[in-house]
């Protein structure tokens, strides 16, 4: 299960960002979250924004880190 993923100087990622599915503070939808190893994870998620905000090329980093794992 991914639950967070960090990528920089890839794509539109000049700079470090993480995309995290933990849970936040307030845990108000609890039929949405499952813990994991102790931690509070949202079981989906919505990926939305503004044209040319990155939506699709964190899918095609999340795309290529699957073909590494899987060529390794």
């Amino acid at each position: 299960m991914l639950i967070k993923f960090t990528v920089s100087n890839l794509l539109s990622f000049s700079e470090m960002i993480t995309f995290s599915l933990e849970a936040g503070k307030i845990l108000k939808h609890k039929n949405h979250i499952n813990k994991v190893c102790g931690r509070h994870v949202l079981r989906g998620c919505s990926l939305f924004g503004a044209n040319a905000a990155g939506k699709s090329n964190l899918l095609k980093a999340l795309a290529l880190v699957e073909r590494m794992m899987i060529n390794n």
